[in-house]
């Protein structure tokens, strides 16, 4: 083989390892997920975008933005069950339905995926309809 060859084939190598070794380190980021608030108990439930980050070593956060303000808390995962912490920062006066969502997020118990649709169950019967933000 000539030198050139050897040469282009080994930087072809190294090229696929680096960039396997920077796919491998940034997914200890974690990923996310963008979630639309389709509806709550059956009602129609306007623009609230939840987004969960998934990251390594139980770091996972989740975000709520609604009309009136955003928030951030944690949540953990497992075989089909959820619990989200109450949020760090809790709503202001303009936000009486923040607060109810916030406290049906934080009473959800179980989730699961109907198609395209997360559903996540609380634990007093209610469901929260989420559908992929597009």
């Amino acid at each position: 083989m000539a030198p050139e060859t050897k040469l282009a084939r080994d930087l072809a190598i190294l090229t696929v390892v680096v960039l396997a070794a920077g796919l491998f380190l940034l997914s200890g980021f974690g990923f996310q997920q963008r979630w639309v608030l389709e509806s709550r108990a059956g009602v129609a439930a306007p623009g609230v975008s939840i987004a969960f980050r998934h990251a390594r070593r139980g770091r996972d956060r989740m975000r709520v933005v609604t009309a009136c303000d955003a928030y951030e808390s944690r949540y953990s995962r497992f075989a089909g069950s959820i619990t989200i912490q109450p949020p760090t920062d809790y709503p202001r006066a303009c936000a009486a339905d923040d607060r109810d969502l916030l406290d049906a997020l934080g009473r959800a118990r179980r989730y699961h995926y109907e198609g395209e649709k997360l559903l996540l169950e609380t634990s007093d019967g209610q469901t929260l309809v989420l559908r992929h933000e597009s």
